[in-house]
């Protein structure tokens, strides 16, 4: 357990921290009343957890595949895309529940 605690990098972090951040504000953004889900097959608290934890773990797989291979710039660029892109998405999350 201490290895794999110790094998994460920052970047690493910042995936899962982006992620949890996308989620956390889409949950609460859909409290607020006139708020919804544009996604059809995302409309249940679940779907919306279980698709967000298998896409985390895809980026987390692949760029550390893509590390142990030679492709190091090509995981850094696919972990940096997935925290900008998820914690853009939470941002605007945030911005359309602060409307509310």
């Amino acid at each position: 357990m201490l290895a794999l605690l110790l094998a994460v990098s920052l970047l690493d972090a910042g995936v899962v921290a982006a992620a949890t951040a996308d989620l956390a504000s889409t949950e609460y953004g859909l409290s607020k009343p006139g708020l919804r889900e544009a996604n059809p097959l995302l409309q249940t608290p679940g779907s919306r957890a279980a698709v967000k934890l298998a896409s985390t773990a895809v980026v987390l797989v692949v760029s550390r595949h893509l590390d142990t291979h030679g492709h190091k710039r090509g995981a850094k660029i696919m972990r940096w895309v997935a925290i900008i892109g998820w914690g853009g998405a939470a941002a605007w999350n945030m911005r359309q529940a602060s409307k509310r």
